[in-house]
Protein backbone atom coordinates (compact mmCIF):
# COMPACT_ATOMS: atom_id res chain seq x y z
CA UNK A 1 0.00 0.00 0.00
CA UNK A 2 1.37 3.44 -0.95
CA UNK A 3 2.20 5.52 2.09
CA UNK A 4 1.34 9.20 2.10
CA UNK A 5 3.55 12.04 3.28
CA UNK A 6 1.78 15.38 3.08
CA UNK A 7 2.06 19.07 3.88
CA UNK A 8 -0.97 21.07 5.03
CA UNK A 9 -1.51 24.69 5.99
CA UNK A 10 -3.35 26.30 8.88
CA UNK A 11 -3.72 29.87 10.11
CA UNK A 12 -3.33 29.94 13.90
CA UNK A 13 -2.40 32.15 16.85
CA UNK A 14 -0.32 29.70 18.82
CA UNK A 15 2.62 27.53 17.77
CA UNK A 16 3.18 23.78 18.05
CA UNK A 17 6.13 21.46 18.47
CA UNK A 18 8.67 22.73 15.93
CA UNK A 19 9.72 25.96 14.24
CA UNK A 20 11.45 26.88 11.00
CA UNK A 21 14.77 28.48 11.93
CA UNK A 22 14.84 32.18 11.14
CA UNK A 23 15.05 33.80 14.61
CA UNK A 24 18.28 35.44 15.67
CA UNK A 25 20.27 33.69 18.35
CA UNK A 26 20.06 35.25 21.80
CA UNK A 27 23.50 35.40 23.34
CA UNK A 28 22.67 34.89 27.01
CA UNK A 29 20.17 32.00 27.16
CA UNK A 30 22.43 29.04 26.40
CA UNK A 31 22.19 26.58 29.30
CA UNK A 32 19.49 28.60 31.06
CA UNK A 33 16.71 26.60 32.74
CA UNK A 34 14.14 28.23 30.44
CA UNK A 35 16.19 28.12 27.23
CA UNK A 36 13.77 25.90 25.26
CA UNK A 37 10.76 28.05 26.17
CA UNK A 38 12.56 31.30 25.30
CA UNK A 39 13.74 29.96 21.93
CA UNK A 40 10.26 28.67 21.16
CA UNK A 41 8.58 32.00 21.90
CA UNK A 42 11.21 34.02 20.04
CA UNK A 43 11.07 31.83 16.94
CA UNK A 44 7.29 32.23 16.89
CA UNK A 45 7.33 36.00 17.28
CA UNK A 46 5.89 36.14 20.81
CA UNK A 47 8.96 37.69 22.45
CA UNK A 48 12.13 39.39 21.31
CA UNK A 49 15.50 40.23 22.76
CA UNK A 50 17.23 43.56 23.31
CA UNK A 51 19.16 45.48 20.67
CA UNK A 52 22.44 44.09 21.99
CA UNK A 53 21.30 40.53 21.19
CA UNK A 54 20.57 39.53 24.80
CA UNK A 55 17.34 38.47 26.45
CA UNK A 56 18.25 39.05 30.13
CA UNK A 57 16.20 36.08 31.37
CA UNK A 58 16.84 36.83 35.04
CA UNK A 59 15.57 40.41 34.88
CA UNK A 60 12.17 41.13 36.37
CA UNK A 61 9.13 42.11 34.29
CA UNK A 62 6.80 45.05 34.82
CA UNK A 63 3.05 45.08 34.20
CA UNK A 64 3.23 46.91 30.87
CA UNK A 65 5.97 44.63 29.50
CA UNK A 66 3.99 41.49 30.30
CA UNK A 67 0.88 42.81 28.55
CA UNK A 68 2.93 43.63 25.46
CA UNK A 69 4.06 39.99 25.36
CA UNK A 70 0.56 38.58 25.97
CA UNK A 71 -1.15 40.83 23.43
CA UNK A 72 1.53 40.10 20.84
CA UNK A 73 1.21 36.39 21.51
CA UNK A 74 -2.53 36.56 20.87
CA UNK A 75 -1.88 37.78 17.34
CA UNK A 76 -3.44 41.20 17.98
CA UNK A 77 -1.85 44.51 16.98
CA UNK A 78 -3.95 47.21 18.69
CA UNK A 79 -3.94 50.66 17.12
CA UNK A 80 -2.30 53.59 18.92
CA UNK A 81 -5.17 55.76 17.69
CA UNK A 82 -7.88 53.60 19.23
CA UNK A 83 -6.24 52.25 22.37
CA UNK A 84 -5.08 55.07 24.65
CA UNK A 85 -6.10 57.03 27.76
CA UNK A 86 -7.69 54.03 29.48
CA UNK A 87 -6.22 54.68 32.95
CA UNK A 88 -5.14 57.93 34.62
CA UNK A 89 -1.52 56.73 34.35
CA UNK A 90 -1.84 55.21 30.86
CA UNK A 91 -2.13 58.00 28.32
CA UNK A 92 -0.34 57.72 24.98
CA UNK A 93 2.81 55.94 26.13
CA UNK A 94 4.36 53.09 24.11
CA UNK A 95 2.50 50.57 26.23
CA UNK A 96 -0.93 52.26 26.00
CA UNK A 97 -2.26 50.11 23.10
CA UNK A 98 -1.40 46.87 24.93
CA UNK A 99 -2.74 47.95 28.32
CA UNK A 100 -5.91 49.47 26.88
CA UNK A 101 -6.58 46.47 24.66
CA UNK A 102 -6.13 44.15 27.64
CA UNK A 103 -8.51 46.28 29.69
CA UNK A 104 -11.14 46.18 26.94
CA UNK A 105 -10.80 42.39 26.75
CA UNK A 106 -11.20 42.06 30.54
CA UNK A 107 -7.69 40.77 31.16
CA UNK A 108 -6.90 43.56 33.65
CA UNK A 109 -8.88 45.98 35.80
CA UNK A 110 -6.35 48.16 37.57
CA UNK A 111 -6.03 49.06 41.24
CA UNK A 112 -8.70 50.36 43.61
CA UNK A 113 -7.46 53.94 43.15
CA UNK A 114 -8.21 53.66 39.42
CA UNK A 115 -4.58 53.49 38.26
CA UNK A 116 -2.82 50.66 36.43
CA UNK A 117 0.80 51.24 37.55
CA UNK A 118 2.33 50.07 34.24
CA UNK A 119 5.94 50.31 35.40
CA UNK A 120 5.41 48.37 38.60
CA UNK A 121 7.25 45.05 38.68
CA UNK A 122 4.79 42.19 38.56
CA UNK A 123 4.43 39.32 41.03
CA UNK A 124 3.93 35.71 40.07
CA UNK A 125 0.30 35.78 41.21
CA UNK A 126 -0.48 38.89 39.16
CA UNK A 127 1.29 37.41 36.13
CA UNK A 128 -0.69 34.17 36.34
CA UNK A 129 -3.94 36.13 36.50
CA UNK A 130 -3.06 38.04 33.32
CA UNK A 131 -1.90 34.84 31.62
CA UNK A 132 -5.03 32.77 32.30
CA UNK A 133 -7.23 35.70 31.25
CA UNK A 134 -5.28 36.21 28.02
CA UNK A 135 -5.45 32.49 27.23
CA UNK A 136 -9.18 32.46 28.06
CA UNK A 137 -8.88 29.62 30.55
CA UNK A 138 -12.09 29.07 32.53
CA UNK A 139 -10.90 30.05 36.02
CA UNK A 140 -11.87 32.97 38.24
CA UNK A 141 -10.02 34.67 41.06
CA UNK A 142 -11.07 34.19 44.67
CA UNK A 143 -12.10 36.69 47.31
CA UNK A 144 -10.03 38.77 49.71
CA UNK A 145 -6.29 38.65 50.33
CA UNK A 146 -6.00 35.11 48.93
CA UNK A 147 -7.69 36.01 45.62
CA UNK A 148 -4.97 34.22 43.66
CA UNK A 149 -5.48 30.75 45.17
CA UNK A 150 -7.91 29.37 42.51
CA UNK A 151 -5.65 30.69 39.74
CA UNK A 152 -2.48 29.21 41.23
CA UNK A 153 -4.27 25.89 41.80
CA UNK A 154 -5.39 25.85 38.15
CA UNK A 155 -1.98 26.58 36.62
CA UNK A 156 -0.41 24.05 38.96
CA UNK A 157 -2.91 21.38 37.88
CA UNK A 158 -2.23 22.17 34.22
CA UNK A 159 1.54 21.94 34.66
CA UNK A 160 1.99 25.56 33.63
CA UNK A 161 4.11 26.27 36.71
CA UNK A 162 7.64 24.85 36.75
CA UNK A 163 8.12 23.82 40.35
CA UNK A 164 5.57 24.32 43.11
CA UNK A 165 8.14 23.43 45.77
CA UNK A 166 9.81 26.80 45.22
CA UNK A 167 6.77 28.78 44.11
CA UNK A 168 5.97 31.91 46.12
CA UNK A 169 3.05 33.76 44.60
CA UNK A 170 4.12 37.19 45.88
CA UNK A 171 7.67 36.95 44.59
CA UNK A 172 8.54 39.07 41.53
CA UNK A 173 8.59 37.09 38.29
CA UNK A 174 11.52 37.24 35.86
CA UNK A 175 11.65 37.12 32.06
CA UNK A 176 12.82 33.52 31.87
CA UNK A 177 10.16 32.23 34.23
CA UNK A 178 7.26 34.00 32.55
CA UNK A 179 8.53 32.74 29.19
CA UNK A 180 8.29 29.19 30.54
CA UNK A 181 4.76 29.81 31.85
CA UNK A 182 3.56 31.31 28.56
CA UNK A 183 5.15 28.51 26.54
CA UNK A 184 3.48 25.82 28.64
CA UNK A 185 0.12 27.61 28.63
CA UNK A 186 0.23 27.93 24.83
CA UNK A 187 0.88 24.21 24.42
CA UNK A 188 -1.84 23.22 26.92
CA UNK A 189 -4.37 25.52 25.28
CA UNK A 190 -3.61 24.66 21.67
CA UNK A 191 -3.70 20.89 22.15
CA UNK A 192 -6.38 20.89 24.85
CA UNK A 193 -4.13 18.92 27.20
CA UNK A 194 -5.06 17.98 30.75
CA UNK A 195 -1.48 18.72 31.77
CA UNK A 196 1.60 20.07 30.01
CA UNK A 197 3.47 16.83 30.71
CA UNK A 198 1.12 15.13 28.25
CA UNK A 199 2.94 17.03 25.51
CA UNK A 200 5.84 14.60 25.85
CA UNK A 201 3.88 11.36 26.10
CA UNK A 202 4.74 8.74 23.41
CA UNK A 203 1.21 8.77 21.98
CA UNK A 204 1.13 12.54 21.50
CA UNK A 205 1.25 12.43 17.72
CA UNK A 206 -1.58 9.86 17.64
CA UNK A 207 -3.56 12.18 19.89
CA UNK A 208 -3.25 14.87 17.24
CA UNK A 209 -5.07 12.79 14.59
CA UNK A 210 -8.44 13.99 15.86
CA UNK A 211 -7.32 17.63 15.92
CA UNK A 212 -6.77 18.18 12.20
CA UNK A 213 -10.21 19.40 11.08
CA UNK A 214 -8.94 22.87 10.15
CA UNK A 215 -5.93 21.79 8.09
CA UNK A 216 -6.03 22.54 4.36
CA UNK A 217 -4.04 20.42 1.91
CA UNK A 218 -1.19 22.34 0.32
CA UNK A 219 -0.69 20.02 -2.65
CA UNK A 220 2.83 19.05 -1.58
CA UNK A 221 3.68 15.50 -0.53
CA UNK A 222 6.42 12.87 -0.67
CA UNK A 223 6.57 13.17 -4.46
CA UNK A 224 8.14 16.60 -4.01
CA UNK A 225 10.96 15.41 -1.71
CA UNK A 226 14.27 13.75 -2.50
CA UNK A 227 15.20 12.77 1.05
CA UNK A 228 15.35 13.79 4.70
CA UNK A 229 18.41 14.00 6.93
CA UNK A 230 19.57 15.36 10.28
CA UNK A 231 21.91 18.28 10.88
CA UNK A 232 22.69 20.69 13.66
CA UNK A 233 22.77 24.43 14.16
CA UNK A 234 23.45 26.61 17.19
CA UNK A 235 19.99 25.73 18.57
CA UNK A 236 20.58 21.97 18.41
CA UNK A 237 19.48 19.17 16.06
CA UNK A 238 17.51 20.10 12.94
CA UNK A 239 15.46 18.01 10.52
CA UNK A 240 16.48 18.75 6.90
CA UNK A 241 14.01 18.19 4.04
CA UNK A 242 15.54 18.18 0.55
CA UNK A 243 13.09 19.16 -2.20
CA UNK A 244 13.28 17.96 -5.80
CA UNK A 245 14.44 20.54 -8.31
CA UNK A 246 11.05 20.85 -10.03
CA UNK A 247 9.25 21.52 -6.71
CA UNK A 248 11.54 24.14 -5.17
CA UNK A 249 10.08 27.19 -6.90
CA UNK A 250 6.47 26.18 -6.20
CA UNK A 251 7.27 25.52 -2.54
CA UNK A 252 9.01 28.89 -2.27
CA UNK A 253 5.84 30.55 -3.63
CA UNK A 254 3.67 28.60 -1.22
CA UNK A 255 5.69 29.76 1.78
CA UNK A 256 5.90 33.35 0.52
CA UNK A 257 2.10 33.48 0.31
CA UNK A 258 1.65 31.99 3.79
CA UNK A 259 4.09 33.86 6.02
CA UNK A 260 2.71 33.79 9.56
CA UNK A 261 0.83 30.52 9.01
CA UNK A 262 1.85 27.01 10.03
CA UNK A 263 2.97 24.21 7.74
CA UNK A 264 1.64 20.90 9.03
CA UNK A 265 3.61 17.74 8.29
CA UNK A 266 1.68 14.44 8.32
CA UNK A 267 2.57 10.80 7.66
CA UNK A 268 -0.49 8.72 6.69
CA UNK A 269 -2.65 11.26 8.50
CA UNK A 270 -0.42 11.15 11.58
CA UNK A 271 0.72 14.58 12.76
CA UNK A 272 4.50 15.06 12.87
CA UNK A 273 5.01 18.79 13.41
CA UNK A 274 3.82 22.21 12.25
CA UNK A 275 6.65 24.74 11.89
CA UNK A 276 5.62 28.37 11.57
CA UNK A 277 6.51 30.02 8.25
CA UNK A 278 8.60 33.03 9.27
CA UNK A 279 9.80 33.96 5.78
CA UNK A 280 9.89 32.75 2.18
CA UNK A 281 11.66 29.38 2.07
CA UNK A 282 13.78 29.05 -1.03
CA UNK A 283 16.81 26.98 -1.93
CA UNK A 284 17.50 23.29 -1.73
CA UNK A 285 16.52 22.54 1.85
CA UNK A 286 13.96 23.23 4.58
CA UNK A 287 15.40 23.25 8.11
CA UNK A 288 13.11 22.47 11.05
CA UNK A 289 14.23 22.95 14.65
CA UNK A 290 12.55 22.41 18.02
CA UNK A 291 12.89 18.60 17.93
CA UNK A 292 14.91 18.65 21.18
CA UNK A 293 17.14 15.59 20.66
CA UNK A 294 19.17 14.12 17.83
CA UNK A 295 17.40 10.79 18.37
CA UNK A 296 13.95 12.31 17.78
CA UNK A 297 15.16 14.16 14.68
CA UNK A 298 16.79 11.02 13.28
CA UNK A 299 13.67 8.95 13.93
CA UNK A 300 11.57 11.43 11.94
CA UNK A 301 14.12 11.55 9.12
CA UNK A 302 14.17 7.74 8.91
CA UNK A 303 10.38 7.57 8.87
CA UNK A 304 10.11 10.22 6.16
CA UNK A 305 12.75 8.48 4.02
CA UNK A 306 10.85 5.22 4.41
CA UNK A 307 7.67 6.88 3.19
CA UNK A 308 9.49 8.52 0.28
CA UNK A 309 11.18 5.25 -0.64
CA UNK A 310 14.66 6.70 -0.17
CA UNK A 311 17.42 4.37 1.00
CA UNK A 312 20.45 5.67 2.86
CA UNK A 313 23.73 4.01 1.87
CA UNK A 314 25.28 2.80 5.14
CA UNK A 315 28.37 1.19 3.60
Amino acid sequence: MRKIFSFCLIAAIYAASASVVFAADLSDIGGHDNEIAIKYLEENGVISGYEDGTFKPDNTVNRAELLKILVGGSGENPSTETYKNCFPDVKEDWYAPFVCFAKEEGWVKGYEDGTFKPEKEITRAEAMKMLVNAMEFAVSEGEGAMWYEPIVAFVEEKGILEDMDRYHENKLIDRGEISENIYRAMIVRQFDLENFEGYFEPDFFEFMEDKNDDWVKSGFNQDDLSNASVGEDMNGPVLILNFKEESKEEFATLTENNIGNYLGIFLDGEFISNPKIMDKISGDYVYISGLYTEEVAQELADKINEYIGYSVDTE
